[in-house]
């Protein structure tokens, strides 16, 4: 889960549970060549050094997930042990941006539950 800061969103935790250092975002990732997507759901923690870790769920697939969260510009990175990677950043609740893949470069706007 997500702590309110000023508005935006915080992936930082003090706490010691690991339940509330959570973060699921999900939603669909869709093609700049046209009509395909593909839902996603990632979950993952961020530790104290910024660095990312967890998975990618999509098309009955589970990858690992690894990357790096920029607190001063909301930049959250991460990388599938696979070769995607989502360059995106967060607002509220949501992360957009774009992922780059074998198949070439899809949009999203997902949502940060």
């Amino acid at each position: 889960s997500f702590a309110p800061e000023s508005s935006s969103v915080s992936f930082s935790s003090s706490s010691t549970s690991s339940d509330d250092n959570t973060n699921v975002i999900t939603g669909y990732l869709h093609h700049s060549d046209g009509d395909k997507s593909c839902y996603v759901r990632l979950v993952f923690t961020v530790d104290n050094d910024s660095e990312v870790s967890g998975t990618a769920s999509f098309n009955n697939t589970t990858l690992d997930i690894s990357g790096n969260y920029y607190d001063g510009s909301k930049k959250l990175l991460i990388y599938e042990n696979g070769g995607g990677r989502y360059e995106g950043y967060v607002n509220g609740s949501t992360y957009s941006g774009k992922y780059y893949d074998n198949d070439g470069t899809w949009s999203f706007s997902m949502n940060v539950n």
